[in-house]
């Protein structure tokens, strides 16, 4: 049995794989498909295999700043090629102050807020 109820979250947002030692980013940025959220994590789509077990999700907002999540991936099911279904649990929040590396995508250069 679940513990939190999911919803479908059928929105985009940004991956960033990063050390959960270190805090920091340590690969590049990609876009990925929301499927369903709920209080303790997540599951989206995406075009390739995810080598990194953590990474950032970053919520784009209407109303006030992004969210910035870490998680811990935990699943991943091939679909069909070229599509992947990957999920895992939320840990904390993160404050993005020095988080992105100067050398890859931000979320604004993603089109993200």
């Amino acid at each position: 049995m679940r513990r939190w109820q999911r919803v479908r979250y059928h929105h985009s947002v940004l991956l960033t794989p990063f050390d959960e030692t270190f805090g920091k980013q340590v690969g590049a940025s990609i876009v990925v498909d929301g499927r369903d959220i709920s209080v303790g994590g997540f599951s989206f789509r995406h075009l390739e295999p995810l080598a990194e077990r953590f990474v950032v999700v970053t919520f784009p907002m209407e109303t006030t700043d992004q969210v910035y999540r870490a998680m811990r991936l935990s699943w991943c099911r091939f679909l069909q090629r070229g599509i992947y279904e990957s999920g895992g649990k939320f840990l904390h929040n993160v404050n993005v102050d020095g988080f992105f590396s100067s050398n890859t995508i931000s979320p604004k250069q993603h089109g993200f807020p």
